[in-house]
């Protein structure tokens, strides 16, 4: 195989500007195909132990991690497991680099393009839109709740903390399974991307106060620092609330507070 041979077969089966030139680990290919900055999307056919395989440079993944995208999230590396699967490929939770596993044989025309629109279709994971990613912190916040207090509370998913406190569902419904009888309480978490959020968290708490309940504690759970906590009902909401904490980065920590709020007598 050289490099005029391979470009001639990978425009055989698609018609497009390709450029393929030989380095020293192989072979260099960029295709047609342009990220978000306008650069074409490329792979390397490099000789690896037991024949050869098929990669990308590391750099989109890296990219993204260190613009503070956790990609090994649950449902964000599904998502990249499922769109890189068709292309024979997979990624290194490690090195953040794309690869297909070694082959005896050179990798076909057929093998390469379908790696090449793998990669197309991972850039997706960068462009979720807001509901997504959303749904992805309610997800990561979740799981991590479970795993935590599954054995020592009962768990509900957007849910309100009591039937006669319908019209305020919260997020996240922690109830602890040791209280006695006549001390039942429960914890209403509101997962905060929003001022939106954080008020209805607060309209919670206040009508709780109306309600004269002392059963119900209420902890707000933000993603990050997105949300401005300098605005007046932001600070209404901090002020009163039994908890609020910063998840993303700190997460042990904020299990650990947020066990002290709903667990504690």
């Amino acid at each position: 195989m050289n490099a005029a041979a391979l470009r001639k077969e990978l425009c055989l089966g698609f018609c497009a500007d390709l450029v393929v030139r030989e380095v020293p680990a192989g072979f260099a290919i960029s295709a047609s195909f342009l990220d978000d900055d306008g650069d074409a999307i490329g792979c390397f056919i490099e000789r690896a132990a037991g024949g050869w395989r098929i990669v990308d440079d590391g750099r989109f993944l890296g990219d993204l991690s260190a613009q503070g995208l956790d990609i090994t999230t649950s449902t964000r590396s599904e998502f990249l497991d499922q769109v890189l699967r068709p292309g024979g490929a997979a990624w290194d939770r490690t090195t953040l680099q794309i690869y297909t596993s070694p082959q005896i044989s050179e990798p076909s025309a057929d093998q390469i393009l379908s790696f090449l629109t793998a990669l197309q279709r991972a850039r997706d994971v960068a462009f979720w839109s807001r509901e997504r990613v959303k749904s992805t912190f309610k997800d990561d916040v979740y799981r991590a709740i479970v795993e935590r207090f599954a054995m020592s509370a009962d768990i509900w998913q957007a849910a309100p903390v009591e039937s006669s406190l319908a019209d305020f569902p919260a997020d996240i419904v922690l109830r602890p399974r040791t209280a006695s009888p006549g001390q039942e309480r429960a914890t209403a978490i509101f997962l905060v991307q929003t001022i939106e959020s954080l008020s209805e968290a607060l309209m919670l708490w206040q009508e709780l106060q109306i309600k004269q309940n002392r059963n119900v504690r209420v902890f707000a759970l933000l993603e990050d620092g997105s949300v401005n906590l300098s605005v007046p009902k932001a600070q209404r909401a901090v002020n009163r609330i039994e908890g609020v904490a910063f998840f993303k980065g700190d997460e042990g920590a904020v299990l650990d507070r947020l066990g002290r709020v709903a667990l504690a007598a």
